[in-house]
Formats: structure tokens, C-alpha cells, sequence
């Protein structure tokens, strides 16, 4: 039962998802939308990869998380995907999950399992 509580504990502090200052000021800089959406696809030669969208209405299964100003949806179904990435802008926008148990030479996809 202990083992329980911290199990629990460690999953309610850990960020679903972080972006920083750069992809804040990117994604603010653009002619504005109401939200974005994130989520995955399956694709790639580990089998999964983010896909990020400019989009104006919620859909009926997204939730909703606000960082820095910036209204991001996520599909219900990608949770498990998402938690702890960190999403970053340079050139084009770069995701890091620490949680990813490997990635394809070129960088497209990842793997959890």
C-alpha cells in the first residue's frame, strides 16, 4: 500500500508538458489561433510521432492545458505519449520525452515500449 501512495505521488509531479521560452515566443508570434492541438500519430520507424496543429475549436475529447498564454489541446488518446516531453523551437519545433526508449536514425519517430 505504500508503494502505492509514492507510485501516485511521483505521477502527480511529473509535467505533462513543458515548451520553452522559444517555442512560447514562436507559437505567440504568429497570427493567432485559439488553440493548438498535440497528439501522435503512427508513423515513422519506431512507430509513433508528434503531430501539432493550429486549430480554432475544441473538439469533444481534447483537454485543455495553458502554458505561458499558449491554449494547447491534447487528444485524450496520447497521454501516455506526452507526459514529460518538452517541446522546443530553433529552426522548427523539436520534442523531448524522457520517457522514449528510442528514436529512428533521422529523429521522426519514437518508441515507449
Amino acid at each position: 500500500m505504500i508503494k502505492q501512495k509514492v507510485l501516485i505521488s511521483v505521477k502527480m509531479n511529473t509535467k505533462l508538458l513543458t515548451l520553452s521560452k522559444n517555442a512560447v515566443n514562436y507559437i505567440l508570434s504568429k497570427p493567432r489561433h485559439d488553440y493548438i492541438r498535440l497528439g501522435v500519430t503512427k508513423r515513422g520507424c519506431n512507430g509513433i510521432s508528434y503531430k501539432m496543429e493550429y486549430i480554432k475549436y475544441k473538439g469533444k475529447y481534447d483537454e485543455l492545458i495553458e502554458i505561458d498564454g499558449v491554449k494547447i489541446l491534447i487528444e485524450s488518446n496520447t497521454f501516455s505519449y506526452i507526459v514529460g516531453t518538452e517541446i522546443d523551437y530553433i529552426s522548427e519545433f523539436t520534442f523531448t520525452n524522457p520517457n522514449s526508449k528510442g528514436k529512428c536514425g533521422c529523429g521522426e519517430s519514437f518508441k515507449l515500449y
